[in-house]
């Protein structure tokens, strides 16, 4: 009977095997891949306070427990900041605080390289700029050199136009 079989069908035979072993190899692929993001998200601690952040709003503490998880849909890092920064309510905040925040919703890859946390926070500056340009944002404190831009959000009414106290 072994005689029958054809080479044909046993050369069919090995690559549906090795479609399989490619297809399992992938699927633990991404596995591996989850089991270590959750890991790293289970052993790291969140601390948006550092030597970097003005000394003025230090005493200001920001609740980052409060905040939404954002949901799966498609969105872009503008979205992501409006409503980190929609939590801060009427406390001053800077680019730092932003950035822990989203760290904190699991926006921004905490392990990400410093390379990549330089280009975030360059990003999310440039977000909160065209925000304060937009009058979507105050500016009580414009930073020079190492000192941070506070920003502050506007305080708007029942219907969302913006109260001016004239």
């Amino acid at each position: 009977m072994a005689a029958i079989i054809e080479e044909g069908e046993i050369e069919k035979l090995r690559s549906e095997i090795d479609a399989l072993r490619r297809e399992l190899a992938d699927k633990e692929a991404v596995l591996r891949y989850l089991e270590q993001k959750t890991e790293k998200k289970q052993t790291r601690y969140l601390t948006p306070e550092g030597p970097h952040i003005a000394k003025g709003i230090m005493n200001q503490k920001i609740n980052f427990d409060e905040l939404i998880v954002p949901s799966t849909s498609a969105r872009t890092l503008v979205d992501d900041v409006k409503d980190a920064i929609s939590h801060f309510g009427d406390k001053e905040f800077t680019v730092a605080h932003v950035e822990a925040a989203l760290k904190k919703l699991g926006v921004i890859d905490i392990d990400a390289d410093a390379d990549a946390g330089r280009a975030t926070r360059a990003r999310i500056s440039s977000i909160l700029a065209k925000l304060y340009e937009a009058k979507e944002l105050d500016r009580p404190f414009a930073g020079k050199g190492n000192v941070p831009h506070r920003y502050k959000n506007i305080e708007k009414g029942k219907n969302g136009q913006i109260e001016l106290d004239l």
